[in-house]
């Protein structure tokens, strides 16, 4: 799944960066890059099997099966994927854990 992720996030990046970050407060893995950007209309449809979206169609690199995928394995592990993305700025893929609780014996 986080492999997925990074693998487009490479894919769609020809210059710029990108940047892993993990939050605490949110149990939250951050991949964020300054890539070519998912157009609004199509963030909703990104997880859709088959869909490629308009920037993997321009590009032909794109079988719109990944984040189908990454989303199926992501409810599988009660996983939360959160995306926000802005054309040629950038996107950032929160990956939200479950939040659970260890008794550790020291």
């Amino acid at each position: 799944m986080i492999e997925q992720i990074l693998a487009n996030a490479l894919k769609y990046t020809n210059s710029g960066k990108i940047t892993l970050s993990f939050d605490r407060d949110k149990n939250a893995l951050k991949v964020k890059d300054t890539g070519i950007g998912i157009k609004s209309e199509d963030i909703n449809k990104i997880f859709d099997r088959g869909y490629s979206g308009f920037n993997g169609r321009i590009n032909e690199k794109s079988s719109g099966i990944g984040l189908y995928l990454v989303k199926k394995i992501a409810i599988l592990l009660n996983i939360k994927i959160e995306v926000c993305s802005t054309v040629n700025v950038g996107s950032e893929f929160i990956i939200c854990f479950p939040k659970q609780s260890y008794n550790f014996v020291r």
